[in-house]
């Protein structure tokens, strides 16, 4: 779970164990990467769908962001079909 949470961009801010069966992970997480990708399948799936999910707006942040996909046209860029991504990721 721990991974799954990182990998979609999550920093970790509390772990507390609620008893000794259970675990309430808080993460400071996109909300792109929760909403737009698979994140809630991998974490039903991980957890054999014991998890649940909740979230709450924490505001906004910078983000690296590049441009893929540069197309020119008789010397013109056209940005409308390229794509933003996160620059880690870009690759």
């Amino acid at each position: 779970m721990l991974r799954t949470a990182q990998d979609h961009r999550g920093e970790q801010k509390q772990m507390a164990f609620i008893d000794e069966t259970r675990v309430m992970l808080r993460y400071d997480m996109p909300l792109a990467e929760t909403v737009a990708t698979d994140f809630y399948d991998k974490l039903k799936s991980c957890t054999r769908g014991y998890a649940s999910f909740d979230y709450e707006e924490a505001g906004y942040k910078e983000s690296p962001i590049v441009l893929v996909l540069h197309i020119m046209m008789y010397i013109h860029l056209i940005v409308t079909i390229g794509r933003c991504v996160i620059e880690w990721n870009s690759c």
